[in-house]
Formats: structure tokens, sequence, C-alpha cells
């Protein structure tokens, strides 16, 4: 399966719960596919979810356009001393692991979904996304990695407190503390 990225200005991010209990009602060909998540970093040891969601080619942000999800676990490392995204503060390499899928087209094991992101970094959020971002000076560029190692800007990364309007960590990355993968991307399948 071949796939490319595409710009969708996304500011929001669905919250990964609800996708476990939506279902599909004859499942229609998915032409776009969204991932967002939710991750922390515990001494040095990245573990979280990450969301697979994907739409038929009449996407519109609403649920008429849904085709199914695939919710992942999420198990990894970070380094706080490499980074190849601009103004890099952490990287992370991951495994991903499907724990539950509504997808009748996709296998769980597709490599799209189980490779196709091998990590990401944490870093300056991209010039064409300043103006998009969820939390002003408290979110960071979140950069991914692809199966050919190449280094992407995907969106962004914050502490899921600032959405409840809660305080946050002064670490830059936080132990224990639950960061946010918000896309402003999306994948053209």
């Amino acid at each position: 399966m071949s796939f490319s990225i595409h710009f969708c200005r996304t500011s929001f991010l669905l919250p990964v719960i609800s996708l476990l209990f939506l279902g599909c009602s004859g499942e229609k060909p998915a032409a776009w596919a969204l991932n967002y998540g939710t991750i922390s970093n515990n001494n040095d040891q990245i573990e979280g979810v990450h969301v697979w969601t994907l739409y038929d080619e009449d996407w519109d942000l609403t649920s008429d356009s849904y085709v199914c999800a695939v919710v992942q676990l999420v198990e990894g490392n970070t380094s706080s001393s490499s980074g190849v995204c601009p103004g890099a503060t952490h990287s992370f390499n991951w495994t991903l692991t499907t724990i539950s899928s509504d997808c009748q087209t996709f296998s769980e094991d597709d490599p799209f979904l189980t490779e196709g992101i091998t990590g990401g970094c944490v870093g300056d959020v991209p010039e064409n996304l300043v103006d998009e971002t969820p939390h002003d000076g408290e979110t960071s560029g979140w950069y991914i990695f692809d199966e050919a190692e190449n280094t992407i800007p995907h969106g962004f990364i914050y502490p899921e407190a600032l959405d409840f309007g809660e305080t946050v960590s002064d670490e830059p990355w936080g132990n224990g503390e639950l960061h946010t993968l918000s896309p402003a991307w999306a994948w053209a399948l």
C-alpha cells in the first residue's frame, strides 16, 4: 500500500476512548488516515496509546465519513541527546501493537499501521503551523520518523493537562506527565 501525507489543518484531537465505541455499518473504502495519541515519558521509557482513524474519500470531519479505527499500544524509549528535528529536545523510538480495531479493510498487522511510523522527536513548532498551535508557549512540534528514516513535521505535542486547564510540570518532558500527539496532517491512502 502506498501513502502520502497531506496538510489538513486540524486543531482538534478526537477522544481516543470514543473510538473504542464507534461501529461501522458496511465499511466503505478508506481514502484518508489520521493518527494521534497520548504518550508519557517514565524514566526514558515511553508508553501510551496511538490511534489511526480511517475516513472515506468524502471526509468532511463528520462521523458520516468514518470508516474504522485502530487503537495501538505505544512502547519505546526516549533520549534527550538525539534528535534530527529543528530545535529537538527529545527523540523517541517506538513499537506499535494493535490492541483494538473495528477495521475490516486493514489487517491489524498491516505494515502501514504498525511500521509506517517508527518514532519521532519533539522540537520547534514548524513555521507553517505556528498560527495553529493549540496552547501557545506550551506546545512543541511533533515530528515523525517513517520506515525510510525520514523526519516529517506532523503536528503538535503538549501536556494533556492543558486541555483541562490544569497546571503542568516545569520540565519540558516531565516524568509520567501525559502528552497529547495532535496531528496537523492527514495521510492520503
